[in-house]
């Protein structure tokens, strides 16, 4: 029997708990697929990061992508053995590398990111699209470059 005194958990309402509880079960889907086709998480999050956009150096995939640098820089090193990115020595600092898909890379994100969206598309669809751009909108507040 429930004590009608008894508050709920603290972790229950506890908002980092709630976003990691959210994330991960989002996730599962798209790290199922992942898995299937031998890629790794942090290297799809690399490939959808230069997806659509320019060059990135290490220091802005780091910082948009969450790894930590000296792990990235092993991690781009693969994914261009794969043939997947091409690297290039920066314009404005030759001791520095740019970042860009390749063609292939270029095709792998795009299937990747399909993928996702199709994943995010199921675990969501008790969703209004209007609950879900409010949802979007709120959660860019709390990403710190989205804050400026």
């Amino acid at each position: 029997m429930e004590d009608p005194d008894s508050k709920p958990p603290f972790y229950s309402a506890y908002l980092p708990y709630l976003l990691s509880q959210v994330a991960h079960q989002l996730g599962v889907t798209h790290h199922r697929e992942l898995k299937k086709r031998q890629i790794r998480e942090s290297e799809w999050r690399v490939l959808t990061m230069l997806s659509g956009t320019g060059p990135k150096s290490v220091n802005e995939l780091a910082m948009g992508t969450l790894i930590p640098q000296s792990t990235l820089s092993r991690r781009l090193a693969r994914m261009e053995e794969k043939g997947w990115l091409e690297r290039n020595i920066a314009p404005n600092d030759g001791r520095s590398f740019l970042f860009c898909l390749s063609e292939t890379g270029g095709r792998l994100a795009d299937d990747l990111n399909q993928l996702a969206m199709k994943a995010e598309a199921e675990d969501t669809v008790n969703m209004s699209e209007q609950e879900l751009r409010q949802l979007r909108e709120l959660l860019k507040k709390l990403v710190p470059s989205s804050r400026k």
